[in-house]
């Protein structure tokens, strides 16, 4: 299920227990290297994450943190990203957002009616 892990994977990096993804090879096929974008979009949110030769795995934490993400142009590695920014303490970039238009146009339109802060820098 290569395009749930990365929202899974954040949604997971905030419970209190230790998650481990495997049979992360084809991952790597996608529009980005989702094992990679996702593990350091986990690792700038403030996850430790050891990656193995085929999975990775994490502890949750309490909060994620605010930083600036690299969505290597993948929209679903953008929507995650903007997720984790709800659970963040302090702003959070996305570079190359726009990706969202792939799949969902209406994403960033949908995100602020639900509550979501969003604004194209």
């Amino acid at each position: 299920m290569p395009d749930t892990v990365p929202i899974l994977a954040v949604f997971s990096a905030l419970s209190k227990s230790h998650t481990k993804v495997i049979n992360i090879k084809r991952l790597a096929l996608k529009e980005s290297n989702r094992i990679k974008s996702t593990i350091e979009m986990l690792e700038r949110f403030g996850v430790k994450v050891i990656e193995d030769e085929n999975s990775f795995s994490f502890y949750g934490i309490e909060t994620l943190k605010g930083c600036e993400i690299n969505s290597y142009n993948d929209h679903r590695i953008a929507m995650a990203a903007a997720i984790g920014a709800t659970f963040a303490d302090g702003p959070v970039i996305i570079k190359n957002s726009q990706s969202v238009e792939k799949s969902y146009k209406n994403f960033f339109e949908d995100f602020k009616s639900l509550g979501g802060r969003a604004d194209v820098i």
